[in-house]
């Protein structure tokens, strides 16, 4: 019987900035020429004609045309991340092994599923504050579907693997 994993990680992706734009709050933007931080639209509006001398002190602003950008460690916007595997091909392996890892405090939520549409969870998996250590758990189960989903704002890694 083969055996089957999944990997995934979480890779911040941000826009680079653009003249006369429309922003919104809540949009990140990243320098032409990257200065290893990131910018946060706080007050929504229309980005200038040219592209503003961007103040890199976290939290400092940093006025565009309309926009009021702020200041952020090019670290602390990214994605949340969800990993599945399916193992219906595999012949429905129900040894399953989750690795994961966060460069934060954070909670990795285990979720089975027989047909892959109707989820059920699982187990919670924490990660302590700023541990890049491997956390592990084994399951034995009958889900021929496994989920590992985390919210939480750092970078993480997440690895799903099945087998007889």
């Amino acid at each position: 019987m083969a055996n089957v994993s999944a990997y995934g990680s979480s890779i911040p992706i941000y826009t680079t900035w653009t003249a006369e734009t429309v922003y919104s709050i809540g949009d990140y933007v990243v320098p032409t020429t990257p200065n290893d931080r990131l910018y946060e639209c706080t007050v929504a509006g229309v980005s200038g004609a040219e592209e503003p001398t961007w103040d890199t002190e976290i939290n400092s602003t940093t006025e565009d045309g309309t926009v009021i950008w702020t200041c952020r460690s090019s670290s602390a916007v990214i994605n949340p991340l969800i990993v599945t595997l399916d193992t219906c091909n595999y012949g429905g392996l129900t040894l399953c092994e989750v690795w994961v890892k966060s460069d934060i405090s954070a909670t990795f939520d285990v979720y089975g599923s027989v047909d892959g549409d109707n989820w059920r969870w699982v187990d919670a998996i924490t990660v302590p504050y700023n541990e890049r250590t491997d956390r592990h758990q084994g399951y034995h189960n009958a889900y021929q579907h496994l989920k590992v989903i985390t919210s939480d704002s750092g970078v993480n890694e997440i690895e799903i693997a099945a087998g007889a």
